[in-house]
């Protein structure tokens, strides 16, 4: 399952991207890259990537 729909799911409303001023996830990463990276964690289920502040 994605961000994206985990999101929906546990808010029960899309993500609103242009909010943010931005079209896509990526966009958004690439926005806040000066204040959080993004980590990659193998498990069980395959990857999951999360963000951490700097």
């Amino acid at each position: 399952m994605t961000f994206l729909r985990h999101y929906q799911q546990r808010y029960a409303r899309i993500l609103d991207l242009p909010s943010f001023g931005v079209v896509s996830m990526e966009a958004l990463f690439e926005k806040v890259k000066d204040v959080a990276v993004m980590k990659e964690k193998l498990g069980n289920g395959g990857k999951r990537f999360y963000l951490m502040a700097v």
